[in-house]
């Protein structure tokens, strides 16, 4: 019984493991569709970005376990859920832009599609955010530090990002800026997520958005939630 005892939690451990590492793996897949965008995607444009997933890989628990915390509201259909909504709220600074909303719609428990906060359709042109998000594609990925870094390869890329003022129109006033050594300025939005989540972890629920200017053109975005940070380079 003891040798028993012993062996269960080995088990279990082992079992997590390879459940967790399965997550990873379609994560990755669904990271690897970008390299071939049309393929497996289609970008829509207009008074809000949305975009659809032709090959759907994601299921909601793969996407519940990347994001560490329950959405701010989950729709259901016949006991099944279609729909997650999360709300992140801007914790200082003031103007608009204070609330970004972000809506996954599912089919059949598979990750179909994500529509944007409305914001970003005065934010970025829908060639330059269809740009970034394709960029993912070639991604590099550090699975220890949580973090991917893209860069697009389009060339004309610079010409349709938004300048700084731009984006303190939309975002509204940052919650911090500063000048790097590399004589960049920073723009800093620090973001919260609404969640009737209350596991007692409140770092699962931050986020920030940073944006890197030199002069007025932007030349790098940074994003993160839970523990993960993507950045997008913009040559």
């Amino acid at each position: 019984m003891g040798k028993l005892r012993r062996v269960l939690p080995a088990l279990l451990v082992i079992g997590v493991v390879a459940a967790s590492g399965c997550v990873y793996w379609r994560l990755l897949k669904f990271k690897n569709q970008f390299a071939d965008f049309h393929e497996n995607f289609e970008f829509l444009s207009g008074a809000r970005y949305s975009l659809i997933i032709k090959n759907p890989v994601l299921s909601g628990g793969d996407v519940d376990f990347a994001m560490k915390a329950a959405p701010s509201r989950a729709d259901s259909l016949d006991g099944f859920c279609t729909g997650r909504v999360y709300d992140f709220v801007r914790e200082e600074g003031s103007g608009p832009g204070g609330l970004l909303r972000y809506e996954l719609r599912f089919s059949e428990d598979r990750f179909t599609e994500m529509r944007f906060p409305p914001e970003f359709s005065g934010l970025f042109p829908g060639d330059g955010l269809r740009a970034l998000i394709a960029s993912l594609g070639e991604a590099e990925v550090d699975r220890g530090e949580r973090s991917l870094t893209a860069r697009t390869r389009e060339e004309r890329i610079r010409e349709v990002m938004p300048d700084r003022r731009r984006v303190v129109e939309i975002l509204g006033s940052p919650t911090a800026r500063w000048t790097g050594k590399d004589g960049r300025e920073r723009i800093f939005y620090r973001y919260v997520l609404e969640t009737p989540d209350s596991d007692g972890k409140p770092d699962r629920r931050k986020a920030f958005g940073r944006f890197h200017f030199e002069g007025e053109a932007l030349r790098r975005v940074d994003a993160s939630f839970a523990g993960h940070v993507f950045t997008f380079d913009i040559p």
